[in-house]
C-alpha cells in the first residue's frame, strides 16, 4: 500500500502551493483510516521540504514518480520515499530513501548500526542505508516470487 504517489511536478506543486504534511496526512487517513502523532506530522513537514529542494533539480525528469509512505505488505515496514523512473535504455528504476530527523549519528563497532539520540536516550539503530538496502532486497524477492508464479 502506498499513501501518496505523484509525479515530481505534482509533488513540487503540493509542497510549494499546499502544506505537504497536510496533503500526506489527508492521504494517510484515507488509506489507513488512522491518524498520526504530531511528531510524525512535523517530520513529514521537515523531511519532505528537504526532498522538494532535492527534486527541484532540473536534471531529475518532471515525470519521475514520487511515492511517500510505501507500506510493505505483511510487515510493519514503511519506505519513506520511493523515486521511480526509466533509465536511458528504458529499464525501470527505483530509488529508496530513508529520511531521519537526527542531529548526528556516530559509528558503532557493530555492522550496519549507528548510535544516535532518540527520545531522551542514546540508542543503537540500523543505519538508514542498510535499512533501505533491506527494503530493496525484500521488494526484489517478492517480485521474483510473483514472476515465477505467474
Amino acid at each position: 500500500m502506498i499513501v501518496y504517489e505523484a509525479t515530481k511536478t505534482e509533488f513540487l506543486r503540493d509542497n510549494n502551493d499546499r502544506d505537504i504534511e497536510d496533503v500526506i496526512l489527508e492521504r494517510f487517513r484515507a488509506t489507513t483510516n488512522k491518524g498520526v502523532a504530531l511528531a510524525e506530522l512535523r517530520s513529514w513537514k521537515e523531511s519532505l521540504g528537504f526532498m522538494a529542494r532535492v527534486l527541484a533539480d532540473p536534471e531529475i525528469p518532471e515525470d519521475a514518480g514520487v511515492g511517500v509512505e510505501l507500506h510493505l505488505a505483511q510487515s510493519a515496514k514503511r519506505i519513506d520515499i520511493t523515486l521511480t523512473g526509466r533509465g536511458a535504455a528504458g529499464e525501470k528504476n527505483a530509488v529508496l530513501i530513508e529520511l531521519k530527523q537526527w542531529d548526528k549519528a556516530t559509528v558503532s563497532p557493530k555492522d550496519a548500526i549507528v548510535s544516535t539520540w532518540l527520545g531522551k536516550a542514546q540508542r543503537e539503530v540500523v543505519h538508514p542505508s542498510y535499512q533501505a538496502w533491506s527494503y530493496a532486497t525484500l521488494l526484489e524477492s517478492v517480485a521474483v516470487k510473483l514472476f515465477r508464479t505467474h
